[in-house]
């Protein structure tokens, strides 16, 4: 009977210093810069806390910006100039980056103080490990008949933490307003 007890107690003792350096290896490669697993994933260390860790950066980015803008000349279907362009915002940093992009098309005439006289909206969005979802596009304010057009882009993303069961929900948004000449300017974004 004693054979077993030490038996046993020498085999629970190799598990559990085996568990023991496990443990202590896997944060050492980590701190030694060796990248391995789900470290691939990390982010760049744009924030860090008080404690010194990395905070994922969810947030930063620049203003909004023009990607397209192209006069497509005057169009009788649309009584005046059609002109067509895509506003991109850009937030939070790889690989958790939200992109939203709002594509405009409108025509108009009359020069700046002249009349919108059509306009077609939507808005798409791209991440790495943030999903999108709720693209939507909506006038808020002027229009057709008026001499400009506000026009809010925006998306929703759920952006996944290092704790599997907390997730980063943000949205983002971007207000435009576009003028009859073909001109456009962004107003308010987030």
């Amino acid at each position: 009977m004693q054979t077993n007890t030490k038996w046993a107690a020498a085999t629970a003792l190799a598990a559990v210093a085996a568990v023991a350096v496990l443990l202590a290896a896997l944060p050492g490669a980590a701190r030694a810069g060796e990248l391995a697993g789900d470290e691939l994933l990390a982010p760049n260390c744009v924030v860090e806390g008080d404690s010194g860790e990395c905070i994922p950066d969810y947030d930063s980015g620049g203003a909004v910006v023009r990607d397209e803008s192209s006069s497509l000349g005057f169009d009788a279907s649309c009584s005046g100039s059609r002109y067509r362009q895509v506003w991109h915002l850009h937030r939070g940093t790889w690989p958790y980056n939200q992109e939203t992009y709002l594509h405009v098309t409108w025509c108009g005439k009359g020069g700046r103080a002249g009349t919108i006289t059509y306009r077609t909206m939507w808005t798409t969005h791209n991440g790495n490990l943030c999903s999108g979802s709720g693209d939507y596009a909506n006038v808020v304010s002027g229009g057709v008949g008026y001499s400009q057009i506000t026009i809010e882009g925006g998306a929703y993303f759920a952006c996944p933490t290092a704790i599997p069961w907390v997730t980063i929900h943000k949205h983002r948004w971007m207000q435009i307003r576009f003028f009859p000449d073909g001109y456009s300017t962004a107003v308010a974004w987030g």
